[in-house]
């Protein structure tokens, strides 16, 4: 089954029969959707999704993602953000929709229509040119929010990145997330995600997307175009990152640098053995404890405060929640970033214990642990102004014959 965009709002649904085609009738999913200037129109399908059991998922222009029934083209399920920081990616198998409203980022099963976990990012900085995207494998998901890139453990809901990469917007255009290790940004710019280098530039690349594990490229060379499956990263990227990654120059972070411990933010009663903990997180990276060295790494365990969680079909509950983070700092510019708090993301209860009971002892005090079990990346490279693709390692063409350099 595959869907075929006409007019802006109208969309029509075709299924292949052997060497048939049956298309449906026309219609407009987002009818009367928005209203701007005291005048109704309906709004854009932006994106739509076959996905399992006869469904299909929408994307509107003005940020509304619903879950249709083909049959009876009713809606299942839907959600609302908005035009400019709603970002929505279907799984490779078709099975969940990740959503991110500029505030929430969300799971949702698309064969119950009920969500498997959120994630809270209020207050964690700009939010715009938003980008959510699947890994091949389904197990992470990679989140842009304008200049920054995070990438979440779906099964822990741990941060496995999280950095700020620029100042300015990083996914105005081209984004993809071919494997773990890395992403594609603006200027067909390869980004390995554990050390921020800027591997490649593949500058004629204008559309990129991963279906499971093949990539294709569509690139246009004078007035000729191609459409091919493409490796990311190419034979020659990834010998140049290899190289990179022996040339201790072009780092900040790399085995045997010097870090200064903060804790200063701690509460006095924790400082001590978040202390102990994170010299041992920076030795266990291959880093050193120096003192007088101008990276420092800053720990902090906010004051507690009264939240409401939820976990699924379970209601709400009152638990005291502490963020403890971390962050290391080069030049006051923050370069990695770590958090969690004392509230697990999946709870589990011992025999004959209630959630309320369970969550009750997580409130009791700030998770100190956390400071023990961080791994700092073994390279990262120096921070660059500007926008997001001028400073990549090396660039390539793509042609015909696959990636050239």
């Amino acid at each position: 089954m595959a869907q075929k965009e006409f007019l802006r709002d109208e969309m029509q649904l075709w299924k292949f029969d052997g060497t048939r085609v049956r298309q449906s009738a026309t219609w407009v999913p987002f009818k009367d959707d928005s209203k701007s200037f005291g005048k109704t129109s309906s709004s854009a399908v932006y994106d739509s999704t076959p996905v399992v059991d006869n469904r299909v998922i929408t994307h509107s222009s003005n940020g509304r993602i619903v879950l249709w029934n083909i049959d009876t083209r009713q809606p299942i399920w839907s959600a609302k953000g908005s035009s400019e920081k709603t970002a929505s990616a279907v799984s490779v198998d078709g099975k969940r929709v990740a959503f991110f409203d500029g505030t929430y980022l969300s799971v949702i099963d698309l064969a119950t229509a009920k969500p498997l976990g959120s994630i809270s990012l209020k207050g964690a900085g700009a939010s715009g040119w938003n980008r959510v995207m699947w890994s091949p494998a389904g197990d992470q998901l990679l989140l842009i929010m304008s200049g920054s890139v995070r990438v979440l453990d779906v099964a822990t809901g741990d941060w496995v990145h999280e950095y700020q990469l620029s100042e300015s917007a990083i996914c105005t255009n081209t984004s993809d997330y071919p494997n773990k290790e890395f992403a594609l940004i603006d200027g067909g710019v390869l980004l390995h995600l554990p050390s921020k280098i800027k591997v490649c530039s593949y500058g004629n690349a204008s559309t990129v997307q991963t279906l499971g594990n093949v990539t294709f490229v569509t690139a246009w060379n004078d007035s000729a175009g191609v459409l091919m499956p493409i490796e990311l990263p190419h034979a020659a990227a990834k010998s140049m990152l290899a190289k990179a990654q022996d040339d201790p120059t072009l780092f900040l972070l790399h085995p045997g640098v010097g870090v200064a411990i903060d804790v200063s933010q701690v509460p006095s009663q924790y400082q001590a053995e978040v202390e102990k903990l994170l010299r041992k997180s920076i030795e266990d990276s291959g880093y050193k404890v120096d003192a007088s060295s101008d990276i420092r790494a800053i720990a902090g365990v906010s004051a507690p405060k009264q939240e409401a969680v939820s976990y699924i079909a379970r209601g709400s509950y009152v638990v005291t929640q502490y963020t403890s983070s971390l962050a290391l700092k080069w030049n006051n510019k923050a370069v990695f970033n770590r958090s969690t708090t004392n509230i697990p993301t999946m709870l589990q209860t011992k025999r004959n214990q209630t959630i309320q009971q369970a969550l009750d002892e997580h409130s009791k005090a700030p998770s100190i642990s956390f400071f023990g079990n961080i791994r700092f990346p073994k390279f990262m490279q120096k921070p660059s102004e500007g926008k997001s693709g001028g400073d990549a390692l090396m660039k390539a063409t793509i042609t015909p014959r696959g990636a050239e350099s």
